[in-house]
């Protein structure tokens, strides 16, 4: 519908998105922090709660809420290594280019956009080709920079390469390096959603419930359709001359009109007599996003059917779960990956200088000190 008014946009999708996000995610407590070592086991209690001190300074749970984000709405979730405490979650929609079918195993790039100011913080960079490029591009808004990782031609390992580009007198392009260096082993993990054979990305959560949401706002343009018509009240009259004579609009209540004589006038109906067909539809299609997202009427924090037993309510719930923990299992054994090849070495780092935090013991917990 070319009419903006007349394309309402019911959104089925994000309250089931919600879902996941609370479902298939987990906190910072749920991480176990343990010495594998028998004779010094007890040092698990020290470094456990000081994993919950150190997690909460370096932002841990905002990361795994992004992971969590991405894996859902994308079918996947790329991690970068950045040789501090906490990884980086790269938007997936960054990436300039990148293999269709297995990101990491191809030259990928990510875009990133810059001010002339923040450009000159990357210290690590070639500081005069920053200071040549900022010269060249003056007249641009935003200085794009695209960050290059894996093989490329005529090479034989892996190197990181900063590119940008400038157009000369000409308009044609040129190309600047900003930096370049061997990367012997890719900084990237890629965890993906609900694997599809041939492609990168997995099945995402937006992708799965896209049909429902577009068939929804198909029948919700035809009743706001139907609704602008029925919202009108209109007459018909045999008499040729009546609307000349009068404008309903401003008739008055109880006010008399004139007809001419064996003449008639009455109201037409308007009412949209194929609104509940549109509206089953609707409801269809949104019972069927919720078992694509399995959202059950409890996730959602809905009413249950008048009549269901309790024990049949917190069972279907039970089952809804189900699907949304094998994923959170997926998303753990990756974050564990995380933790032994990135994570660790910095707490381990850390725990070992002196310190001195204060945390709250359980009653158990307390108990384990004394002993």
């Amino acid at each position: 519908n070319d009419d903006r008014n007349l394309r309402p946009n019911k959104n089925i999708i994000r309250p089931i998105l919600n879902i996941q996000y609370r479902t298939e995610g987990f906190d910072v407590k749920d991480i176990t922090i343990y010495v594998n070592n028998p004779d010094a086991y007890y040092k698990s209690f020290l470094v456990k709660k000081f994993h919950e001190k150190w997690a909460l300074e370096n932002s841990i749970d905002t990361f795994i809420d992004e992971i969590v984000e991405s894996y859902v709405d994308y079918g996947g979730a790329l991690v970068r290594n950045m040789n501090e405490s906490r990884p980086e979650v790269i938007d997936l929609r960054t990436l300039a280019f990148c293999d269709q079918k297995d990101i990491l195993s191809y030259p990928f790039a990510i875009k990133h956009t810059f001010s002339p100011s923040s450009l000159k913080k990357m210290v690590a960079w070639d500081k005069d080709a920053i200071e040549r490029l900022i010269l060249l591009t003056k007249d641009e808004p935003e200085i794009i920079v695209y960050e290059v990782h894996g093989i490329l031609p005529e090479k034989d390992e892996n190197e990181i390469n900063v590119v940008a580009h400038y157009k000369d007198r000409n308009k044609n392009e040129i190309g600047v390096t900003l930096f370049t260096h061997k990367e012997p082993k890719l900084p990237f993990k890629f965890l993906q959603r609900d694997s599809i054979y041939g492609r990168a990305l997995g099945f995402g959560g937006i992708e799965e419930l896209i049909e429902s949401q577009v068939w929804t706002n198909f029948d919700e343009q035809k009743i706001t359709e139907m609704l602008d018509v029925a919202s009108k009240i209109l007459f018909k009259s045999s008499d040729p001359s009546f609307k000349t004579r009068n404008n309903l609009r401003n008739v008055d209540n109880f006010e008399v009109l004139t007809l001419q004589e064996n003449k008639d006038i009455a109201q037409l109906d308007t009412y949209p007599r194929n609104l509940a067909i549109f509206n089953d539809s609707v409801a269809r299609w949104e019972q069927h996003a919720r078992q694509m997202g399995a959202a059950s009427e409890g996730l959602l924090g809905e009413a249950p059917t008048s009549g269901t037993p309790f024990k049949l309510f917190e069972a279907q719930n039970i089952e809804a779960k189900s699907m949304h923990h094998y994923r959170q299992g997926k998303i753990a054994v990756f974050m564990e990956e995380i933790y032994r090849d990135w994570v660790l070495s910095h707490i381990s780092k850390e725990i070992t200088n002196d310190q001195d935090f204060l945390t709250e013991l359980s009653s158990d917990e307390m108990q384990e000190v004394i002993e």
